[in-house]
């Protein structure tokens, strides 16, 4: 678990106090989880929010069996101090991403159901929370549309 004073250089906690953090931490369980597990599938319904504080996960989108990774694409790779899966806050539906540990990792584990409950049952800490997790989303929706635009115009210039 991290010392206080780094609780809000977590990804969705930029809106909290590290007694806050603290207390969405709270919930979860420390957790070692080995290179090449599987956190989560978009055939799935999202039970747990991640936060990771040492290795890297991979979030990728496309098919993906036991024996096959043909046809994923990665979306991003998380990494210390960055959370996932983001659209896990939504309240419904699957994951939007496969999620998995692309290192050995060291995650708190929270459950969803408990997080949710704890940002309804806490107005002022939900709303810190989901503005974390919006500033998040925001942040790669941005990142997503220059690297588009940026294929685009190479698409263009190529044909020219």
């Amino acid at each position: 678990m991290p010392k206080k004073s780094d609780m809000r250089r977590v990804d969705v906690f930029a809106h909290l106090s590290s007694e806050q953090a603290s207390g969405i931490l709270a919930l979860g369980e420390r957790r070692v989880v080995e290179a090449g597990t599987l956190l989560g599938h978009t055939d799935e319904p999202p039970t747990t929010f991640y936060v990771i504080f040492s290795g890297q996960a991979e979030l990728s989108y496309g098919a993906q069996t036991d024996d096959s990774r043909a046809g994923e694409i990665a979306v991003r790779l998380a990494g210390p101090g960055e959370s996932f899966p983001w659209a896990a806050m939504r309240g419904s539906g699957n994951l939007v991403t496969n999620c998995r540990a692309r290192t050995d990792m060291e995650v708190v584990a929270i459950p969803i159901d408990a997080l949710t409950a704890y940002c309804h049952e806490n107005a002022e800490v939900g709303m810190g929370f989901y503005r974390g997790v919006m500033d998040q989303f925001a942040g790669q929706y941005g990142r997503t549309l220059a690297m588009l635009a940026a294929n685009v115009e190479q698409e263009l210039t190529g044909i020219q």
